[in-house]
């Protein structure tokens, strides 16, 4: 009876290797193709943990890779800019406060669908409103993505290790278009 169980368990644990493994070398594969697409550096730094890829598109440095945030692993990209922020702020669809437990403060918009579906984190509220003209609040209504604007980077954290090639190159192309934006901070 033991030995059926320790079998069992030997079973369980080779099976749960395998499946990280598996996991781990599809993300490898997706990450290097989306590396050699863009023209960027693939990096692996341990084995098993997940590589980033860096580079310049559209002249700005941007970095894949993952973080893990509240026990969950997520697919993080960044782009860099020139400006000075000096508190970072967040601007998300509702859903993401609700379903994170963030709060938000009151800024005054004019879009009204920016204003029924986006909130905004942190930062100070005069950053925020320079940042948030008129046709930025159209543009983010449309893009549908979250993102922080930190003191040198703007990043977005897609909620799993993704390997949607179209979501992460939506959110480079929107967040080099935030860079410039963020440079004039």
């Amino acid at each position: 009876m033991v030995l059926m169980f320790l079998l069992t368990l030997l079973i369980f644990v080779c099976l749960m290797v395998i499946h990280r493994l598996l996991k781990a070398l599809m993300l490898n594969h997706f990450m290097k193709s989306l590396a050699s697409e863009l023209g960027f550096s693939y990096t692996q730094t341990v084995p098993l943990r997940p590589p980033a890829i860096n580079g310049f598109y559209r002249g700005r440095e941007v970095v894949v890779d993952s973080v893990e945030k509240e026990n969950k692993k997520h697919t993080r990209v960044r782009v860099f800019h020139i400006g000075n922020v000096e508190k970072e702020f967040t601007i998300a669809p509702r859903k993401y406060f609700s379903d994170n437990g963030l709060s938000s403060m009151k800024v005054d918009v004019e879009d009204e669908r920016f204003r029924s579906e986006y909130q905004i984190s942190g930062g100070r509220s005069e950053v925020v409103r320079r940042f948030l003209d008129a046709p930025m609040q159209k543009w983010i209504a449309s893009a549908h993505l979250s993102f922080t604007v930190g003191k040198h980077e703007v990043y977005h954290l897609e909620p799993a290790l993704s390997r949607d090639k179209e979501q992460i190159m939506k959110a480079v192309n929107f967040l080099v278009d935030l860079g410039g934006k963020a440079d004039l901070l």
